[in-house]
This record gives C-alpha cells, sequence and structure tokens, in this order.
C-alpha cells in the first residue's frame, strides 16, 4: 500500500514537472518574440508608419500568451487541489474503522446480540457490515423468526442498521439453497458472494466478530 501511495505522489509530481516545463517554455518564447520585436521597432522608428499590422499582431500574441500563462498557473493549482483532495480522501477512508459481523445461530440471544452490537457500533462512527449464513438465514427474511431480542426482532435490528448506513448481507450459497428471492428477504438486505466477505474481512482497519 505504501508502495502504491509512493508511486501514485511519483506520477502527480511528473505531471506538474510537465505543466510547469511547458509554461517555462511559453514563457521564454514569449521572451524571444518580444525582443525580436524590439528589435525590429527600434529599426524602423525613423519611419512614421513602421508595419502596424505587425505591432497589432505581436500585441495579440502576448495577450494570449498572458492569457495561457494565467491557465496554466491555474492549471498546476487546480491539479494539485485535486490531488491534495484524493489523498485526504484516501487517508480518510483508509482510516474509517470498520467491523464485520457473521450471524450464523437460529438463536435469537446468539444472532439477535450480534445484531445489536453491530447497531451499537455504527452509532459510535464504525462502519457495520453483517453477514447472514447458515441457521441465522431466517433471522433476514420477511417471513422469518420474529423473535425478540432487546425488545426488537431480528428484522426491526437489521431495518435501524440499514437505515443508519451499515450493510447486511445473506451468503449466496444460502440464498441459493433455500431458493429465496429478493421479495423474501428484509428490505435492504443484499445477497454477498465469498469474495464479498473475504474483502471484507481484509479491509484495513477491520475487525471481525461471529455469532
Amino acid at each position: 500500500m505504501l508502495k502504491e501511495q509512493n508511486l501514485h505522489h511519483f506520477f502527480t509530481f511528473i505531471v506538474m514537472l510537465l505543466i510547469f516545463t511547458v509554461c517555462l517554455i511559453d514563457y521564454e518564447l514569449c521572451q524571444i518574440f518580444k525582443r525580436d520585436y524590439v528589435i525590429r521597432v527600434t529599426q524602423q522608428s525613423s519611419q512614421i508608419f513602421y508595419n502596424s499590422h505587425m505591432h497589432q499582431k505581436m500585441q495579440n500574441y502576448l495577450r494570449r500568451v498572458e492569457m495561457n500563462l494565467k491557465k496554466l498557473v491555474a492549471g498546476i493549482l487546480g491539479v494539485f487541489l485535486l490531488v491534495s483532495s484524493v489523498n485526504a480522501d484516501t487517508n480518510e477512508s483508509k482510516n474509517t474503522k470498520k467491523i464485520v459481523v457473521t450471524i450464523t445461530d437460529s438463536s435469537i440471544v446468539k444472532s439477535g446480540f450480534g445484531l445489536a452490537v453491530a447497531n451499537a457500533m455504527q452509532d459510535a462512527g464504525i462502519q457495520s457490515t453483517v453477514f447472514v449464513s447458515a441457521e441465522a438465514v431466517d433471522f433476514a427474511l420477511k417471513d422469518g423468526n420474529h423473535e425478540k431480542f432487546a425488545g426488537s426482532s431480528a428484522q426491526e435490528w437489521i431495518t435501524q442498521l440499514i437505515k443508519k448506513g451499515g450493510k447486511v448481507m445473506i451468503c449466496e450459497g444460502f440464498v441459493k439453497l433455500g431458493g429465496i428471492k429478493n421479495s423474501d428477504m428484509v428490505d435492504g438486505v443484499g445477497v454477498s458472494s465469498p469474495a464479498n466477505l473475504a474483502g471484507a474481512l481484509y479491509v484495513p482497519n477491520t475487525q471481525a466478530m461471529t455469532f
């Protein structure tokens, strides 16, 4: 991860260096044309009219160069601010604490407690994801087990967690095994593949609990 961050900074530096180089070249060309123009004007100063068309053309060119230089400077600042913003967002995402709760038991005491823990963690600002599998799948179904834990059914705990920004997913294998349809699930519950579970568990700053 550190190598990827260093590589990102390296490419950012290269891009900014290229922009600065173009800016410098454009500026040097401007100075060359300006000196050439001054020399020509000096040589023709004895004339009453000294190529007014050339004069106007050069003035227009200098104005365009000045505008381009301003745009390049603004672009450099924009790239710098964008990179800073992306790095800040990335660091914030990496620093966000997460918890993965897996419930597998048909007991409302065990699975209900797991759902209550996930809700408490979400309230504390820790991103909570619940994976439902095995005998606990019934708790994630609208017409499933409605036993209560701490005054709320598993379905109510799940609905509360989803409303708070947490995630609840039933493992794909049990969905297929039970012939479960999306309409059978509590609103907001998704289907998770084994890869989703593995990916969630290996995200930095993630803790895992099983009930």
